[in-house]
């Protein structure tokens, strides 16, 4: 986008913008698009950031690069229980190998049955007991594992309210319009002050607990992800080393469930572009990886973490609980992009292959010239300061 930007001689970010999706726009199969908030993203991202400010240093670079990334589809299932103390279980088999779904079902389910968090435990990836998972990955957690969830939570919620009803003396029939839960409790809504808990509820049912089992299973791509990355780097054109000081990363997620979590993703994803962008890279020697431990094979440490601003952009709905859309995959994919834009504005040559090394750089200032210009305007500054 920037290659061709600068041929056209626009301004990268203004090039972006005219050319931004919004709604309504046909995809590629002819689909429309919706829930787009792709200019949102670049909006936040620009104003939150260094973009148009005059530059604090000569080989100081920034530059931007937007992503989209479709929310995972397959299929998952849960069980929710209510039992006969008011405490609920969540059975899924859903993992949490860093997505955050231990907390996150538990959000929803507790969103769900209007029930406080610490009333509800969760168990998941037993395979012994636990329903089908389809598996972690291509952000799909909140939408597929979250939406079953919140189908079997509803679904309990029903069962409860009809059970109320016997207490509270509602016609069956009316019992979903009348009576509201909250905080564990079902009453009334013409009287607030007439409730029975959700432990008195189960007990009306002549059952030890109350349960529900719901299977979500998607095919389609419902909704997709923006995103808007912009990098702050500074370049030592001798070495060729690249600091990158700042990603401003502004993420199109729907409905923030869980804000703390979302900026969790959005930071390690971040931090994991970088390592991407700049360190990691298989190398084969005759056929053969030459760095196949973690001692060779060089990853980000907290050492190399950039100061990392993430931003939460709601309001275009997406498919999954709440409206929330995915966040997984999508902070690690603009970042080499926007690295690679910032060095190319600090230095004036363009990495195009991964990683951005030390050795590409000086190699790509010494055919461009740009080296020996630099060391004559340093010999100068030397001289001068003399």
């Amino acid at each position: 986008m920037d290659m061709i930007a600068s041929y056209l001689k626009i301004d990268p970010f203004r090039f972006r913008w005219i050319n931004a999706l919004d709604e309504g726009d046909l995809s590629p199969t002819g689909e429309p698009w919706k829930g787009i908030n792709l200019k949102e993203t670049m909006t936040a991202a620009v104003e939150a950031s260094s973009w148009g400010k005059p530059k604090p240093d000569k080989h100081y670079g920034i530059g931007i690069a937007c992503a989209e990334r479709p929310t995972g589809t397959g299929e998952s299932s849960a069980v929710v229980i209510v039992n006969g103390d008011g405490s609920v279980n969540i059975i899924s088999g859903s993992s949490d190998p860093g997505t955050g779904s231990r907390t996150i079902l538990c959000q929803i389910v507790a969103e769900a049955l209007k029930v406080p968090m610490d009333r509800i435990t969760i168990n998941l990836v037993d395979t012994d007991s636990a329903p089908f998972d389809q598996g972690a990955g291509a952000g799909r957690t909140t939408f597929v594992a979250g939406l079953s969830a919140y189908h079997a939570a509803l679904e309990v919620r029903k069962e409860l309210v009809q059970q109320a009803a016997k207490i509270l003396n509602c016609p069956q029939e009316q019992a979903q319009e009348l009576i509201e839960t909250r905080d564990g409790f079902l009453f009334m809504k013409s009287d607030p002050g007439k409730k029975t808990s959700y432990a008195q509820a189960v007990k009306a049912s002549k059952k030890s607990q109350l349960m529900a089992e719901e299977t979500f299973s998607s095919n389609e791509m419902d909704d997709t992800c923006f995103a808007t990355h912009i990098a702050e780097v500074q370049v030592d054109p001798e070495r060729g080393v690249v600091d990158v000081l700042r990603i401003t990363a502004a993420h199109d997620i729907g409905f923030a469930i869980n804000p703390a979590a979302a900026e969790g993703q959005i930071e390690g994803g971040v931090l994991q572009g970088v390592g991407f962008t700049l360190l990691e890279e298989m190398r084969r020697t005759e056929g053969k990886v030459a760095n196949p431990t973690l001692t060779d094979y060089k990853l980000c440490t907290p050492r190399d973490a950039p100061e990392i601003v993430p931003l939460l952009i709601e309001g275009a709905p997406g498919a999954g609980p709440f409206n929330a859309k995915a966040i997984g995959e999508t902070p690690t994919c603009p970042v080499a992009a926007a690295v690679a834009n910032a060095v190319y504005d600090a230095v004036g040559v363009r990495i195009t292959d991964l990683p951005i090394t030390g050795e590409k750089i000086v190699k790509a200032l010494k055919e461009s010239g740009a080296v020996r210009q630099m060391a004559v305007t340093r010999r100068k500054e030397r001289e001068h300061e003399i």
